[in-house]
C-alpha cells in the first residue's frame, strides 16, 4: 500500500466496546467509516446485504453511507475497538485477519490516549491512526504466509526493534544460520537479515518522531542507545534527514495538507 492512499484520512474517534449478556448491533447508517478490530467473542455483522462472522483478531471496516447492523445476537461476552475516521475515496481491504493483535492493540490504546490529551497537535491522532492502517495493511497481506520462517523472522524483527538486535542474535533466536535466514528474507522482501533490522529500527524511530512528543534524547534511549548523537548519525545516514527535520517535514507535510 502507498503513502498516497492514506493522505486524505483523519480520525475522529473511538473505544473499547464490552456487551453485557446477550447482544446485537444496532442498526444505523453512518457519515464516517468505522475500523472494528474483536478482541473476543463473536461479533454477526451484516452491511448492504453482506454477513459476516467475526471472531478474535478479525477486522472489518464499516464504510459511511452504507447500512449496518447485527443480523445475531452475541449470546456471550463480545469484545472489540471501534475507531471512527474520515477519507476520501481512500483504497484498503475492508475484511481480514491479523497476525500481530497485541501490537494492534498497542497501538490502538496509543492512539485513544493521544485523542484525549490536549497538549498534542490535532494531527498526531491521524498520524497514529496512519500507522495503524498501515500495520493492519501489511498483516492482512502475510497472513497467508505467517507459518514461514522469513515472515516469522520479519515479523520478530519488527516486534523487537526496541531491542539491541544483530544479525547473530536474531539467527540464534531461530536456530539458523545467520547467511541462510538472510537468504531467504532476500527472497521473501528483497532485504537481506541486516537491512531489515535496520529497517525496523528506521520505521520505530519515525513512528516515535510522528506519534509523540519524545524528545530525541528519550527515543535514542528507547532505541537503546546510550548517546543520542550516535542515534543521530544513525537516523541521518538511513534517511537522508535528522531526526527533527523528520519530525518537522511530517507535521509540516501533514499541516499542509490539511
Amino acid at each position: 500500500m502507498r503513502k498516497s492512499d492514506f493522505l486524505d484520512i483523519s480520525f475522529s474517534n473511538g473505544g473499547l466496546f464490552t456487551s453485557s449478556g446477550e447482544w446485537i448491533h444496532p442498526e444505523r447508517i453512518i457519515d464516517s467509516n468505522e475500523l472494528i478490530v474483536v478482541i473476543n467473542g463473536e461479533l454477526f455483522i451484516e452491511e448492504n446485504g453482506n454477513q459476516v462472522i467475526l471472531t478474535r483478531g478479525d477486522f472489518c471496516i464499516l464504510r459511511k453511507g452504507l447500512k449496518h447492523k447485527g443480523y445475531k445476537k452475541s449470546t456471550s461476552t463480545v469484545s472489540f475497538y471501534w475507531l471512527h475516521f474520515f477519507d476520501n475515496n481512500f483504497s484498503f481491504p475492508v475484511l481480514g485477519k491479523l497476525t500481530n493483535l497485541s501490537l494492534i492493540i498497542q497501538q490502538i490504546k496509543h492512539l485513544l490516549q493521544i485523542s484525549v490529551t490536549e497538549n498534542y497537535l490535532p494531527q498526531t491522532a491521524d498520524s497514529a491512526f496512519y500507522v495503524i492502517l498501515s500495520e493492519i495493511d501489511f498483516q492482512n497481506q502475510n497472513s497467508s504466509s505467517n507459518n514461514s520462517l522469513a515472515s516469522k523472522t520479519y515479523e520478530y524483527i519488527r516486534s523487537h526493534s526496541n531491542e539491541k538486535l544483530t544479525v547473530s542474535s536474531v539467527a540464534n533466536h531461530f536456530g539458523y544460520n545467520p547467511n541462510y535466514i538472510s537468504r531467504i528474507l532476500k527472497k521473501a522482501y528483497n532485504k537481506n537479515l541486516n537491512e531489515c533490522i535496520i529497517e525496523g529500527r528506521i520505521n520505530l524511530a519515525k513512528y516515535l518522531l510522528s506519534t509523540t512528543n519524545y524528545t530525541v534524547s528519550t527515543i535514542a534511549e528507547d532505541l537503546g542507545y546510550q548517546d543520542a548523537n550516535l542515534f543521530i548519525k544513525f537516523f541521518k545516514y538511513n534517511t537522508d534527514s535528522t531526526p527533527l527535520e523528520y519530525r518537522n517535514s511530517f507535521i509540516n507535510q501533514h499541516t499542509n495538507h490539511i
